[in-house]
């Protein structure tokens, strides 16, 4: 769909949202979110940006809704 910037800028309230499992969480916090946000880039996480009471999947789809991009880590684990 094709949404006006103007739009997009008034709704996006984050850079990215991440989503990880939680083997993955050390590194998730420890390496990427501190070399992302010392970019200035604002991260939404489930921790501090979830509301509480609603199911995670509405809260998922409320943090994608309100990020310009997704980032989702794959690991082995």
């Amino acid at each position: 769909r094709n949404v006006p910037l103007e739009e997009l800028q008034r709704t996006l309230q984050f850079h990215a949202f991440i989503s990880y499992s939680g083997h993955d969480s050390a590194w998730v916090k420890n390496e990427l979110i501190p070399n992302l946000e010392k970019e200035d880039i604002r991260i939404c996480l489930h921790e501090r940006n979830f509301v509480a009471g609603k199911s995670i999947v509405e809260n998922i789809i409320n943090c994608i809704e309100k990020s310009y991009k997704s980032i989702f880590v794959l690991s082995p684990n």
